[in-house]
């Protein structure tokens, strides 16, 4: 094994997009026999944004014997987007996610970190987690070795440049 080091940076907005949904909604009930579908009403729409969603029931008649019958609800739920700002948590929360989800890819590849400094830094418009990790290596899993084949060419006489 080595001991090496390995500077860590992540950097993200202070804000985010967040979906705000402004109570216009389209439903559309379905019946569905076999393969046939009878409904009632559209969830098309003219919305700039908008999320649809199906539920749908199917009958049985006792405990296990399904129906060729089934019933549900199309709905499109229409919203914009507002700007957000994160709170300190939730940025703490996301930097120290990412940055655990690089710690255990570098731990499945075989390495494994010794001690860190990584911290998190709040600046006008973004947040950032920057620092080192001291890192044990498992030479003999650091990569997969690369054969390659040189052709050589053997020349006769002396080597130099043509005048």
């Amino acid at each position: 094994s080595a001991d090496t080091q390995m500077e860590y940076s992540d950097s993200i907005p202070l804000t985010c997009q967040e979906k705000v949904y402004d109570g216009k909604v389209k439903y559309q009930p379905f019946l569905k026999v076999f393969d046939r579908v009878i409904s009632v009403g559209s969830v098309k729409n003219s919305y700039t944004h908008s999320d649809l969603y199906t539920e749908e029931r199917e009958l049985k008649a006792g405990e296990n014997f399904y129906l060729p019958l089934s019933f549900g609800m199309q709905t499109a739920r229409s919203y914009s987007f507002e700007e957000r700002k994160y709170t300190q948590d939730e940025i703490r929360e996301i930097l120290t996610r990412n940055f655990q989800r690089f710690c255990r890819e570098l731990e499945e590849r075989g390495t494994q970190i010794r001690e860190n400094s990584v911290k998190i830094n709040l600046h006008d418009d973004s947040a950032d987690a920057v620092g080192t990790l001291y890192l044990t290596e498992d030479i003999a899993a650091t990569a997969d070795t690369e054969i390659l084949t040189i052709d050589r060419k053997e020349t006769h006489g002396s080597v130099g440049t043509d005048n």
